[in-house]
């Protein structure tokens, strides 16, 4: 009879055994379940998210590099019309406003719009690890022909991420301060202070196009400067800028036209 009772004990404990098993496992499985549904939902966040997620670029990128939306660059570019034949400089802050004409004013005018033309908000951005790249080109427009040494400064200087143009991932890219040497030849008078790119990369074959969209450079006698500026919209337009100021005259002029295809040709269109 004794016997008989521990056999009868010990298969109670057996199946309350199995069930506390059992439970424990479906729990598991549960939580697991959740875990995996919550993961795929971070990986589907749509683009407007600031942090990227991408196999591409290098992993510190991908982590942390942030992302902008169009349309990017001063919005006095695009909503403000300059005169084409330019401004005559600094003239009326020395006449009093009573004695001021009709140019003098528009002069006026036309320098504080002209002083609302600010890159330093994109430019002075943290910088973050360069994308993975293998080989290069760079798409030449206007004086780019002077540029003979930018490739060594495809090393850093990456801002953040764009939206895809075309075929291409896209990233702003700027370098700015001393560190900044010559970029031209030496025949050319023109030292550079800062300049930006849009740097369009082919995740396929790793090929960098790269686009100088920033300039801003003097003459050796630091009185005449020059600038490319920029302004893209949200079709993904880029419109290019050149302007300048000496010693009389300042004037700004858009001059060219860009746009990615989605066969990956840029289509160049000059504005006279």
């Amino acid at each position: 009879m004794v016997q008989g009772n521990t056999d009868h004990r010990m298969k109670g404990k057996m199946k309350i055994q199995f069930k506390a098993i059992l439970t424990t496992a479906l729990s598991l499985y549960l939580l697991a379940s959740c875990n995996n549904k919550t993961g795929n939902g971070l990986k589907t966040q749509p683009l407007k998210n600031k942090k990227l997620s991408n196999n591409f670029v290098t992993r510190k990128v991908a982590n942390s590099m942030p992302y902008k939306e169009l349309p990017l660059g001063p919005s006095v570019l695009k909503n403000y019309r300059f005169p084409k034949d330019g401004w005559d400089k600094n003239t009326y802050f020395d006449i009093p406003d009573s004695e001021k004409t009709k140019n003098d004013k528009n002069g006026e005018e036309y320098t504080k719009k002209f002083n609302e033309i600010d890159f330093n908000y994109l430019n002075l951005r943290k910088s973050y690890s360069t994308p993975d790249i293998g080989k290069v080109n760079y798409i030449n427009i206007l004086d780019d022909s002077l540029l003979l040494n930018r490739k060594i400064y495809l090393k850093e200087g990456f801002k953040f991420r764009l939206p895809d143009f075309g075929p291409y991932q896209c990233y702003y890219q700027c370098y700015s301060g001393p560190k900044l040497k010559s970029v031209t030849t030496k025949k050319i008078p023109i030292h550079y202070d800062t300049f930006s790119n849009i740097v369009f990369i082919d995740p396929k074959t790793r090929t960098a196009n790269i686009l100088n969209i920033y300039s801003s450079y003097y003459l050796t006698e630091d009185i005449d400067y020059e600038w490319r500026f920029f302004y893209i919209d949200k079709d993904k337009t880029i419109e290019i800028f050149t302007a300048g100021s000496d010693e009389e005259r300042t004037g700004i002029n858009k001059v060219l036209l860009i746009n990615v295809q989605r066969n990956g040709k840029f289509s160049l269109k000059n504005i006279k």
